[in-house]
């Protein structure tokens, strides 16, 4: 079957297999103005870090990946850096800022690889 036959697939489906449906992925459409809670909550939190205590974290991002090979724990942070950046970028923040928690752990497969990114949200 060729996927040029696969016309009438959900978007539900194409998301699940990205592999096959890449090129026909698009970002959701945004009203004019708007933000996602992560965003709001982010900016709430950068408004409010003047009156905070300083070692205490808003944000606790987890970055796991399902490698074949595990690396070094400084090799595997490395690697993430890219990743890091943009997370951090999405909630218009530096990667550095101290309201973030960052954490990094792997875990070994024989299947298929790839990253999980745990985003938690603390008061």
């Amino acid at each position: 079957m060729n996927l040029d036959e696969l016309k009438n697939v959900s978007e539900s489906v194409k998301r699940l297999n990205p592999d096959l449906f890449m090129d026909r992925l698009r970002a959701p459409v945004r009203k004019r103005g708007s933000s996602s809670a992560l965003e709001r909550e982010s900016s709430r939190a950068k408004a409010g870090r003047k009156g905070m205590a300083r070692d205490q974290r808003v944000l606790r991002i987890s970055i796991i990946g399902i490698r074949r090979r595990t690396l070094d724990a400084d090799n595997f942070a490395g690697a993430c850096k890219q990743l890091r950046d943009c997370i951090a970028s999405s909630f218009n923040l530096d990667d550095a800022e101290k309201i973030i928690d960052w954490q990094y752990a792997q875990q070994q497969t024989r299947g298929r690889e790839g990253i999980i990114v745990v985003i938690e949200l603390f008061p």
